[in-house]
């Protein structure tokens, strides 16, 4: 009988993920980590706590100054998700030792942080859009 193999990200594969995918893609990574390993509540709580901190650095980047660099908007999120995995989920050594754990593959670190990218911008830009007629009405 063959065991099925589950798909993780690494520490490292999700802290790179989040250079161009920022919180959004720190939020997936970490519960798509959680799902895999079956812990269905700290998915939900991932989700909730993800997309209140999605919502609030979205919401911020208009008060920032016009030079600020946007790398810095990642930086944190960066360094959270590979503590977080590294000493919440598995390190690396844990997954090649687990024969029930694979590593995802670079295509699909790219492809979700590129997607999270996407989502970001389409939300930073729905939010400008929002704060350019509210106050044009007023």
């Amino acid at each position: 009988m063959q065991s099925t193999s589950k798909f993780v990200f690494s520490p490292s594969q999700a802290a790179l993920g989040c250079v161009f995918g920022g919180p959004l893609a720190a939020a997936y990574f970490i519960r798509h980590n959680f799902k895999a390993l079956g812990q269905e509540q700290a998915v939900r709580k991932t989700v909730n706590i993800g997309s209140f901190i999605v919502i609030v650095v979205i919401c911020m980047m208009p008060l920032l100054p016009k030079e600020f660099p946007s790398i810095l908007l990642n930086l944190p999120a960066v360094i959270f998700v590979r503590y977080f995995i590294e000493n919440k989920q598995f390190t690396k050594q844990q997954i090649e030792g687990d024969q029930a754990l694979k590593f995802q593959s670079v295509n699909q670190v790219v492809g979700a942080s590129v997607i999270c990218l996407c989502i970001s911008l389409a939300l930073v830009f729905a939010l400008a859009l929002f704060l350019t007629f509210s106050a044009g009405a007023v």
